[in-house]
């Protein structure tokens, strides 16, 4: 086997499978790396496929508790949507591995339905319907948290904005809109603070890359790093932020009136979620050192933080 990416042996990954999830690793390829994960798909030696994700950095209590909301759900009423991580032998999901966390979950052949920042055609009603079948979990099991996630802006914003403010040094009207953005959000959330609840099930990383076309014909999310009870705004404003108006009013369709759209949750997530696209850009462009001439969608992105739709049409 191959070391891993950070020069740590496959090895001592395969070793932690086979004491923790009793599985004889045959195979261990990475398949993709994303922001502080490492994805590898793991092949038996009885030809059992599994995908095993390396979190680089995470709040592991608050991933086990996510993992043990998501693990009922799915035992409550069979929500084939949920891809949950598999229990080790110690009862948990997370396993410590090296300061990091490793979480293994069955492998499903299928594809996406399109990247971060495009659907594939004729995908958007599918979108639409899994998101508001997601959003409709909590009421159809009749099952809430006993301390749903109260509300909590982030408040490194302006650190952030600093740290970005480097990269523009040769653009300087840039980094004033940056400033104005994170004003603006600002002020948007001690407006949220006021009426905030936690009424839906959120993925909070919501886009077509993250739903999985099965090839039995079914849908599975993934990418469950930032799932919490929210607002239904937060996933929502992925849909105006990161795929078409379509598939955004089809969800309208498919789930209102029985959600109340508001007009300051869903501008605050929207705006929320397209500054910190621009900031993890940039990380993924520093850490890869991506050429100059590729950057040009971050610099695009930031031209357009001057406009926003008119949020009002929404509801």
């Amino acid at each position: 086997m191959n070391p891993s990416p950070n020069g740590q042996p496959i090895e001592a990954v395969a070793s932690l499978l086979i004491e923790q999830f009793e599985i004889q690793p045959q195979k261990i390829e990475l398949r993709a790396k994303q922001l502080g994960q490492f994805h590898f798909d793991v092949l038996t030696s009885d030809d059992r496929k599994f995908t095993l994700i390396r979190y680089n950095t995470s709040n592991k209590e608050q991933r086990e508790a996510q993992f043990v909301l998501l693990d009922h759900l799915y035992s409550a009423r069979k929500f084939d949507f949920i891809l949950t991580a598999i229990r080790g032998k110690n009862g948990r999901y997370l396993q410590t591995f090296k300061e990091q966390h490793i979480a293994l979950f069955p492998f499903v052949e299928g594809s996406p339905l399109g990247d971060p920042f495009d659907m594939l055609p004729d995908t958007d009603t599918a979108v639409a319907s899994q998101l508001a079948h997601l959003h409709d979990a909590l009421y159809t099991t009749s099952f809430l948290p006993a301390d749903p996630a109260p509300f909590q802006a982030p408040t490194d914003l302006n650190k952030r904005i600093d740290f970005l403010g480097h990269a523009f040094q040769a653009h300087p009207n840039y980094y004033k809109i940056l400033q104005s953005e994170v004003a603006i959000i600002e002020n948007l959330a001690a407006e949220v603070s006021k009426k905030y609840t936690s009424s839906v099930l959120t993925h909070g990383n919501f886009h077509a890359a993250s739903i999985l076309k099965t090839n039995r014909g079914g849908y599975k999310f993934t990418n469950w790093h930032g799932f919490q009870t929210a607002s239904a705004e937060r996933d929502l404003a992925w849909l105006v932020h990161q795929t078409s108006m379509g598939c955004f009013e089809k969800y309208g369709r498919i789930r209102m009136p029985d959600y109340e759209l508001d007009v300051t949750k869903l501008e605050y997530f929207y705006r929320l979620n397209r500054l910190m696209a621009i900031y993890e850009e940039y990380i993924l462009f520093s850490v890869f050192d991506i050429a100059p001439n590729e950057k040009q969608f971050m610099y695009d992105a930031l031209e357009k933080l001057d406009a926003s739709p008119d949020f009002s049409r929404f509801v």
